[in-house]
């Protein structure tokens, strides 16, 4: 009989949280997007284009004869050039209190803030 509650209590669980995608809030939105830009999220590459959203834990990658614009949610603007990597390690940033923090890691190439 122990089985059986343990087993409805773990079905119950797999339905509420199971089949659910954890979506993260957006950190940033790319403002341009020329050539190969993509964004490595929870190991599966993600193509970026004009609008899309970035997260925490995101890589972006800007491939060969390629540039991108992200602009952060505190309004600044990151410009990443051809072959570069940016790790967004860490970023918060509460609206109300103007205040926040962020931690990026430059993987290779270049880029201006």
């Amino acid at each position: 009989m122990k089985n059986t509650g343990l087993s409805i209590i773990s079905a119950a669980l797999l339905l509420a949280f199971g089949g659910s995608v954890v979506h993260a809030e957006p950190v940033g939105r790319v403002l341009v997007a020329v050539g190969d830009t993509s964004a490595l999220r929870n190991g599966v590459a993600v193509k970026l284009t004009r609008g899309a959203e970035v997260q925490t834990g995101d890589t972006l990658r800007v491939g060969e004869a390629s540039n991108m614009q992200v602009r952060f949610t505190d309004a600044g603007i990151t410009a990443l050039r051809s072959n570069s990597e940016l790790r967004i390690d860490d970023y918060k940033f509460e609206e109300k209190t103007n205040v926040g923090k962020s931690f990026f890691s430059l993987v290779k190439g270049g880029m201006r803030a």
